[in-house]
């Protein structure tokens, strides 16, 4: 303990220097801003905004109306657009207010039309005031033209090949009949086709989840201390150039306690710092696992010092550390968006594991 003392006197001489000062106030000024910028933005997530889509409903058959009734009526399809239903004029109208991002119009005959395979298409405006939407507007519709254009090339080759085989009309006509009904189901039925992945586990519908404002906020947090920490390890290596850790080991001074003096105000900057994060974001009960994911990063940083030959090779290797620290522990691309390998890994990261213990998810 004595050899830590005074070492850590011999350290707290530097801080004498002005600059080292204005840097210290710069850090605290940077540090209470960012607290106070993070509790500022510490709100409810609004609810994502729905497409608003009109239909003018011009034809009257049956098909047409068990189309919308399927619309209307599919749960999914209604988390994520509103359906209008209201005249042309009324949605063009509707269309140059902006109260409408896209409205379809389904012309008189349209169904007639499949089941005598004329082309009849559905006529589309799509609004321009939002790219977002618009753009998945234009892939949806582009899909459905897709479908569609196969079904009408497939449609036509059976009809003729009908006719080939010597089909009376009428047989033709009933044929047609049945699987334009079939192809009308399929295309109301397209989400059998898609193979469903839950993006949130089982566990998310019992215990809390973090919103991505929480999950930035507290990854940010995480990565700036850590950032703290990377003086430590070039001041090790400073020292080491310097020929003073060879010095000091001649007088019985151990490596460990020369590495402790160093990285003991860091720590304490650290944890202060943390402390009053937790106290204003999380809660203090927070604190000890929040330390223990923190605090042996400084550890690393100082053997990096350690080792490394010079101040390029220790930046480095710390800059690849901290990349690979952020894409596995999923701070660039929260968890919940990872394929399940990489949630795995996660699930082991200390980043990961410090963001659920400051949103209270994990003890």
């Amino acid at each position: 303990m004595r050899t830590v003392r005074i070492l850590l006197q011999a350290e707290a001489a530097r801080w004498k220097n002005r600059q080292n000062i204005v840097f210290l106030v710069v850090l605290i000024i940077f540090m209470i801003g960012t607290i106070c910028y993070v509790k500022e933005q510490k709100k409810e997530e609004p609810e994502p905004a729905k497409i608003m889509l009109g239909v003018a409903k011009e034809d009257t058959s049956a098909y047409a109306d068990l189309l919308m009734e399927y619309f209307n009526e599919n749960e999914d399809f209604l988390k994520y657009v509103e359906l209008i239903e209201d005249s042309r004029a009324n949605l063009q109208k509707a269309m140059e207010e902006n109260r409408l991002d896209a409205y379809l119009i389904i012309p008189e005959n349209f169904a007639q039309s499949m089941l005598d395979m004329e082309n009849l298409p559905i006529q589309a405006a799509v609004s321009m005031k939002n790219p977002t939407k618009a753009l998945v507007m234009r892939h949806v519709m582009e899909a459905y033209e897709t479908y569609i254009e196969a079904v009408e090339v497939n449609c036509t080759a059976l009809y003729r090949r009908m006719r080939e085989e010597g089909f009376s009309a009428k047989e033709r006509d009933a044929a047609n009949v049945e699987i334009s009904l079939d192809l009308i189901f399929t295309a109301l039925g397209k989400d059998d086709f898609f193979r469903k992945q839950l993006v949130e586990r089982q566990e998310a519908e019992e215990q809390p989840a973090l919103s991505l404002v929480q999950h930035y906020q507290f990854t940010g947090v995480y990565f700036i201390l850590i950032f703290l920490f990377l003086p430590a390890g070039l001041r090790v290596l400073s020292i080491r150039k310097s020929g003073m850790l060879n010095r000091l080991r001649t007088v019985n001074m151990q490596s460990a306690g020369i590495l402790t003096a160093v990285g003991l105000p860091y720590l304490v900057l650290s944890v202060g710092a943390l402390a009053v994060i937790c106290s204003r974001m999380s809660g203090p009960e927070t604190l000890p696992g929040a330390i223990l994911l923190l605090c042996p990063w400084l550890v690393v940083f100082l053997l990096l010092g350690r080792v490394c030959k010079n101040s390029e090779q220790y930046l480095f290797i710390c800059s690849m550390v901290l990349v690979c620290l952020a894409i596995f522990g999923g701070s660039l691309i929260p968890e919940a968006y990872l394929p399940d390998s990489f949630q795995k890994i996660a699930a082991w990261m200390p980043n990961r594991n410090f963001t659920y213990v400051m949103g209270g998810i994990l003890p």
